[in-house]
């Protein structure tokens, strides 16, 4: 008797034994916990398919989540009852948009920008970065609310799986960007950080030395008589071979080898931050 069978004989409905023989094959088969726990170097032996169902069980939680709370805000403060106007809405969203662009806009330029300006200056601060960032959630906010308000003022109208749809469906699909507009704000204020992992290897021999403030960087340096590269951890091939790159960046490397991912347990590997 295979466990879907059990479970039904033991009274459970077919539909909740069949979402249950799911969960259980899906946990089974790609470990979520495993996944979401991994650290830095762990992430970086990931598969290119592991890694893309990592993100992608990230992005599906983190739209969730901002979904819920917008449609919170928008039914607790009642926003549907002027939302249903379908015109004052979208006006309302419109302009929220259009300043939350440039609020974007100016943040990725701040975040980018490496050129010693004493008005850069002053919105690289600390107390800038968060009243930017504040800002552009709030436009983000009154967007989602606005927009969430007429869906829910629509969906009072349906019944059944119209209503399911407009409240849970529709809803969820229009959240799906939140993520990906959220990632560079969240690096702007320094919420996230991603990691690079890399090796130091030495020309002659595989001496260890202590590693200075200088040496953090990705250009090959001078230690003696030895040339020390940085080889950066880019992505595995298969479950033996693992590519290195001279860069972080696999398509700004000039230099690229192959290795045993055996050859890294005896490995001193160092971590820097994701510039």
């Amino acid at each position: 008797m295979d466990v879907f069978s059990l479970l039904k004989s033991i009274g459970i409905p077919g539909s909740l034994a069949a979402a249950g023989v799911l969960i259980y094959l899906f946990v089974i088969t790609f470990r979520p916990i495993t996944l979401l726990s991994a650290n830095a170097f762990e992430k970086k032996l990931f598969s290119k398919e592991k890694l893309f169902l990592l993100m992608s069980w990230q992005h599906f939680w983190q739209t969730i989540l901002w979904m819920c709370v917008f449609l919170s805000f928008t039914i607790s403060l009642n926003v549907q009852k002027w939302a249903i106007n379908q015109n004052l809405s979208s006006t309302v969203g419109g302009i929220a948009i259009v300043v939350g662009e440039l609020i974007f806009f100016l943040i990725l330029a701040v975040k980018d920008s490496k050129k010693e300006n004493p008005k850069w200056n002053i919105l690289k601060s600390k107390p800038m970065k968060i009243v930017l960032s504040i800002l552009f959630i709030l436009c983000l906010g009154v967007f989602y609310i606005s927009f969430d308000g007429f869906i829910v003022g629509s969906a009072l109208h349906e019944k059944g799986w119209n209503k399911f749809i407009l409240l849970l469906i529709l809803p969820f699909i229009i959240s799906l960007p939140i993520p990906f507009l959220m990632k560079p704000i969240s690096r702007f204020i320094e919420w996230s950080k991603e990691m690079n992992i890399y090796i130091i290897n030495d020309n002659e021999d595989k001496q260890q030395d202590e590693v200075t403030q200088e040496d953090q960087n990705d250009v090959p340096t001078e230690v003696g008589d030895k040339k020390r590269v940085h080889w950066y951890i880019l992505h595995p091939i298969n479950k033996e071979f693992i590519l290195l790159g001279n860069n972080a960046n696999r398509k700004l490397c000039t230099e690229t080898k192959i290795i045993k991912l055996e050859e890294l347990c005896d490995t001193t590997m160092f971590v820097e931050e994701k510039k």
